[in-house]
């Protein structure tokens, strides 16, 4: 094994003891947290009821409910696309572990995350009481432990649609998940 080699191997272990995140060969194109994509479905019709799944930055799928309790943080009262990470990770109630996605897959998609993220939203208002179901990515920035909610899209009471081909695809790839959280 090469020096070069053996350093690169060496600073990326300390990266990873010392951040406990994963470090990949190759680069990303985006700063990650622990949430890398969530796809939930929401209704306060006649009750409060939050589910779904997401996938954190070690490509680890679980499934989580909050039902009862409705999750709105201030950032959600507000409007924001901005929010805490303790906020965020509040959202993930009840969750179970339940899949896996390859690195080298989920590293893939990571990367389509800038291109969704241009997309413009156009928003349809289709229904009333009946919930919306919908998938997000997630930009993080570690100075300010935030997170950027990146809209792929979405159906139920409002249909909104991300202008972007790679908000299209990520949102196609993670609908393939929906049938092993039910």
């Amino acid at each position: 094994m090469s020096k070069t080699i053996r350093k690169i191997s060496f600073v990326a272990f300390l990266v990873l003891l010392i951040f406990g995140k994963p470090v990949y060969a190759d680069s990303l194109m985006i700063p990650v947290g622990e949430i890398i994509f969530d796809c939930y479905y929401v209704n306060f019709a006649w009750g409060y009821r939050l589910e779904g799944f997401y996938i954190d930055h070690n490509g680890n799928l679980y499934k989580y409910n909050r039902n009862g309790n409705p999750w709105l943080p201030e950032s959600i009262r507000k409007g924001d696309t901005y929010h805490p990470e303790t906020d965020l990770l509040d959202k993930f109630q009840n969750k179970k572990l339940i899949g896996n996605v390859e690195r080298t897959i989920l590293r893939e998609k990571i990367n389509l995350i800038p291109e969704a993220a241009s997309g413009t939203i156009t928003r349809k208002e289709k229904g009333n009481d009946m919930g919306g179901r919908g998938c997000v990515a997630y930009y993080f920035d570690n100075n300010k432990k935030t997170y950027k909610e990146i809209n792929l899209g979405s159906t139920g009471d409002f249909d909104e649609e991300n202008s972007s081909e790679r908000a299209k695809e990520l949102l196609l790839w993670l609908k393939q998940f929906w049938k092993q959280t039910q």
